[in-house]
């Protein structure tokens, strides 16, 4: 078997400093050699991964990442897949693999954002004002609709998944609990169709995402309506 050090010098990447350790997730920050350019390595212990019963969310987060992508046009608030692997028992969101942790992960290789998420900046400086919390939800709606006019939809928007880039801009991640359709378009179609045949496709009002965020509709029972967001042409 290779040495931790052989991995690393295999995929041309230099560990840097670990951004978060949780269980069952690492996220480092490493320097890709070719082009000294620096990538947030997000490692995903596959162990954990089956006792928590997460696989499925770990695959739809690589998916919706994928889709996004690989459309024609990217957006700057959503984080980008820049590479994803994964060996007999890892599976890797990054440019580059955490071999320090044996052959047990799936790494991804995404965009690293200098300076953390919006939680732990308001949790640093209290209150944001008026005019910043402005600029956020300008930039937060912006990605939401980019997400919708490709047919994702998030499904777990919340403080700690807005990260924050190195001139302060919104980037929109972790999309384990997203909806992976084709467009806005066929969402509405898919909407009407339950209201039409109720039991002919998924209900629009099952909770999925952080409890701590659950929206007002699904506290009283109410169906979600994506035409109330959609804008119109």
């Amino acid at each position: 078997m290779n040495s931790p050090g052989d991995h690393w010098q295999r995929y041309a990447l230099k560990p840097h400093r670990t951004l978060n350790l949780d269980i069952g997730i690492k996220i480092v920050d490493a320097v890709y050699k070719r082009n000294k350019k620096h990538y947030a390595l997000k490692i995903l212990n596959k162990a954990q991964l089956v006792k928590k019963k997460v696989i499925r969310s770990a695959m739809v987060e690589k998916d919706a990442l994928v889709a996004l992508g690989t459309r024609p046009r990217l957006h700057q608030g959503v984080i980008r897949l820049h590479h994803c692997f994964q060996d007999q028992a890892h599976l890797c969101e990054s440019v580059m693999v955490d071999f320090f942790l044996s052959l047990i992960q799936l790494d991804f290789a995404l965009d690293l954002a200098t300076n953390g998420d919006l939680k732990v900046l308001v949790q640093k400086y209290g209150s944001i004002s008026l005019n910043c919390g402005r600029y956020f939800t300008a930039q937060l709606i912006d990605a939401i609709q980019y997400l919708h006019d490709s047919g994702i939809v998030h499904r777990d928007i919340k403080p700690e998944n807005l990260l924050l880039d190195d001139e302060w801009r919104i980037k929109l991640c972790d999309f384990g609990c997203a909806y992976i359709g084709k467009d806005l378009e066929s969402m509405l179609c898919q909407h009407e169709l339950l209201q039409t045949y109720p039991r002919s496709a998924p209900r629009a009002n099952t909770f999925v995402g952080t409890a701590a965020y659950i929206s007002p509709e699904l506290l009283s029972r109410s169906e979600t309506n994506p035409k109330r967001y959609a804008t119109s042409s």
